[in-house]
């Protein structure tokens, strides 16, 4: 075979791999709005027959077995310096397709909805908060975990700190681990509020909020950043947190059965 005869074998071949790439992506784009539609017609079928709409979530009411590893390794050990990171949300990269997707499925309200919440209750874009442990080894290295909220609540060793990350340390006053951390404040406010989450009601700033007041350092200075008004739902109609709880019971649902077919 020829050098040129190579050539538009190989041109063929891309040509074939990019036909695929377009029926994967349109099949992709099909599904997508197939939920949407299906999640608004369920909405109203539900409003239609007057019954309740449930804005709790499932597969999420404990660590990922990452975290519970990570947890079994260094849960124990005390905390010598600790951290609240809040990191804006810019709504950039994959941000921004779940903004495009909540929005759409909202049928566009969710943008107006949320405007309307920054004009009147805060002027700066909501941010994600977590707590990050500063922990000292038994071989003198320094160890970096994160504690955070989203789907699930996660603990983390792999996490950047990025330059638009506001840090602020928090004093310790008294010797404590991340495990009794944890299992005081699940003691305290109960397992499905530490592991459920809502876009209003319990989300990542409630639960940092909860696990400050456990280790006694809820300070006046964080009131400024963990915006959590309880009357926050009011200026989200039905339908934006009802498409909220279905597209996160769905991705739970996606990463469950993963994991599953992963492990097994």
């Amino acid at each position: 075979m020829s050098f040129l005869e190579n050539i538009k074998e190989k041109i063929k071949e891309i040509m074939i791999l990019n036909k695929s790439v377009k029926y994967i992506v349109l099949l992709i784009i099909i599904f997508l709005f197939f939920i949407i539609f299906f999640i608004i017609i369920s909405f109203y079928v539900l409003k239609w027959f007057d019954k309740k709409i449930d804005y709790d979530y499932f597969l999420s009411n404990d660590f990922n077995k990452e975290s519970k590893k990570l947890l079994e390794k260094y849960g124990n050990i005390e905390i010598k310096e600790f951290y609240l990171m809040n990191k804006p949300c810019s709504f950039k990269g994959i941000d921004n397709i779940k903004f495009v997707i909540l929005n759409m499925t909202s049928m566009f309200r969710f943008s107006n909805e949320l405007q309307k919440y920054l004009n009147e209750i805060h002027p700066l874009f909501p941010n994600h908060t977590s707590l990050v442990f500063k922990l000292k080894l038994p071989n003198n290295e320094i160890k970096m975990l994160q504690l955070e909220k989203g789907n699930h609540v996660l603990l983390n060793e792999n996490f950047s700190l990025y330059k638009k990350n506001n840090l602020y340390k928090i004093k310790l006053k008294n010797k404590t681990t991340i495990n009794k951390i944890i299992n005081k404040t699940i003691e305290r406010i109960g397992s499905d509020l530490f592991f459920k989450w809502s876009m209003c009601n319990n989300n990542c700033q409630t639960l940092m909020k909860e696990l400050l007041i456990t280790t006694d350092s809820y300070e006046e200075r964080f009131k400024k950043i963990l915006i959590c008004q309880a009357d926050s739902e009011k200026y989200f109609s039905s339908l934006t947190l009802y498409a909220a709880n279905c597209w996160l019971n769905f991705y739970n649902m996606m990463e469950y059965m993963t994991n599953y077919i992963m492990n097994n």
